[in-house]
């Protein structure tokens, strides 16, 4: 029998610190002040409060190179495309996000992809990439 609410701590996030600005895994909790991730590196656990923006979901999928991919990565696939990952409520499904807003979803293919960089810590370089293809 599984018990209520273990989905919940199988979901696995990432975020940016408040105070060392360096991104911390685990899991995700919520209170009405603030966003925090319980981090399972080693006991005991950590509480690190997170900037509310910078807070991604592990897909369950890796890249080409094992690593593993989250909410807001920027993925270059093997033509040299950019995408942005996200999460579509409507769809309850992780899409790719193409530099004219077209959405593709992942079938058995991230191992076609790379990841390069993130939205929060390279802000640019999605918006860049965007600016040159047009």
């Amino acid at each position: 029998m599984i018990k209520k609410g273990l989905a919940l701590l199988l979901n696995k996030f990432r975020g940016l610190d408040n105070k060392t600005k360096q991104f911390v895994y685990g899991f995700l909790m919520q209170d009405s002040l603030s966003l925090t991730i319980i981090t399972n590196n080693a006991p005991p656990e950590t509480f690190c409060r997170v900037e509310t923006n910078s807070v991604g979901q592990f897909i369950g999928l890796l890249d080409k190179n094992k690593t593993e991919i989250y909410t807001g990565d920027i993925l270059k696939n093997n033509f040299g495309e950019l995408f942005l990952c996200g999460y579509g409520k409507e769809e309850a499904s992780f899409y790719l996000l193409d530099n004219v807003l077209r959405t593709h979803y992942f079938k058995d293919d991230s191992d076609e992809y790379e990841v390069m960089g993130n939205e929060i810590q390279n802000p640019n370089l999605f918006n860049t990439y965007w600016q040159i293809v047009k």
